[in-house]
Order: C-alpha cells, then sequence, then structure tokens
C-alpha cells in the first residue's frame, strides 16, 4: 500500500508537467500548421513530420528529464536506491510498448496523424504493462490511451476523421489525460494531525 502511494506521490507532478507541455506544444503546433490556422506560420511544415516531430520528442524528453528528478529526489528523501527494483521492473515492463512505437514512428515519421495514433495506443499498452506493481489509477490511465487511440483507429477504418489536427489529438491525450490523472491522485494532506 505504501509504494502505490510514493508511485503516485511521484507520478502527479510528472502528469502535470507532462500535461502542461503537451498542451503548450499543442497549441504551439497548432498555430504553426498552415493548414488549421489562420495566424501566419514560421514555417509551413509543422503539420509535417519535420516540424511535428521536434515539438514531440522535446516534450517527451523534458518529462522524461523531470520524472527522473522526482524519481531521484524521492529516493533520496527515503535514503535509498536510485534505481531500484521497482523501477527495473517498471522500465522492463515499459520495454516492448515503447520499443515498438519507436521503430513504428520511424516507418510512420511523414504521417503525423498516425504517430498521434500510434503514440497514445502504445504508451496505454505500456502503463497497462505495469498492472503488477502500479496504482489502478495508472491502469485507468492506460485504458484511456488505450481506448481513445483504438476509437480513432475504429473511426478511420469508418471512414470517419475524428482528429482534424494531429496537434489536438496530442492535447486531449497526452494533455488532458495527464491533467485528468494529476488532479485525481495529487497527494493530499491529512484533514487530522
Amino acid at each position: 500500500m505504501e509504494k502505490a502511494t510514493v508511485y503516485r506521490a511521484i507520478s502527479a507532478p510528472t502528469a502535470l508537467i507532462a500535461g502542461l507541455l503537451a498542451l503548450g506544444a499543442a497549441y504551439w503546433g497548432y498555430i504553426q500548421d498552415p493548414a488549421y490556422s489562420d495566424v501566419p506560420t514560421v514555417n509551413d511544415k509543422f503539420q509535417s513530420a519535420l516540424g511535428f516531430l521536434p515539438i514531440w520528442c522535446s516534450v517527451l524528453l523534458v518529462v522524461g528529464v523531470a520524472n527522473g528528478w522526482f524519481l531521484f529526489r524521492d529516493a533520496r528523501r527515503r535514503k535509498e536506491k536510485f534505481v531500484s527494483n521497482g523501477m527495473k521492473m517498471a522500465v522492463i515492463a515499459l520495454i516492448p510498448s515503447y520499443l515498438t512505437a519507436g521503430v513504428v514512428s520511424v516507418v510512420a515519421n511523414s504521417m503525423p496523424a498516425t504517430l498521434t495514433v500510434i503514440w497514445t495506443v502504445f504508451h496505454g499498452i505500456g502503463l497497462l504493462a505495469t498492472g503488477h506493481f502500479s496504482p489502478r489509477s495508472i491502469q485507468v490511465l492506460g485504458w484511456g490511451f488505450l481506448l481513445a487511440g483504438l476509437s480513432i483507429i475504429i473511426l478511420a477504418i469508418c471512414g470517419e476523421s475524428l482528429v482534424p489536427s494531429p496537434h489536438l489529438l496530442m492535447a486531449v491525450t497526452f494533455g488532458g489525460f495527464h491533467l485528468i490523472y494529476a488532479a485525481c491522485t495529487w497527494p493530499r494532506k491529512s484533514a487530522t494531525h
């Protein structure tokens, strides 16, 4: 039970950072996209992978560094090893999903709309893979990502397009889902002393 609380205390601030950065990146990418914006653009390639990938890889890098910092700080506070057995288990559980998403992203790098669905689905699968040692809230988040991505795939097969811009999908999933998760799992101080 204590491990789940520690896990939540670390992942809520990371989710907040991920959500805010995703919303900011989505806004920036969206306004720079000439297909969806009346605002003059800095670069007409922001909708292409040349503009899309750097934005979202930068968000991933910053969130990864922030999460590493939170993990390091918490391990130091508890006087435990930074690379714990739990961290090793989490990384091992996440590798298949994230490695597959990375490889498929290289193949689909010229199709940002496809990348968003790939990332959404595989992030959900990765979170679900940690189910044996993560709190239920991570599982709910994983199912949210997976079902959102699969819904978009099913709608695309049926000829419906739910995503006017890949940046908007990233805003809803990686921005909105993470902000909701952070709000629901943020550590609260006990009312009793």
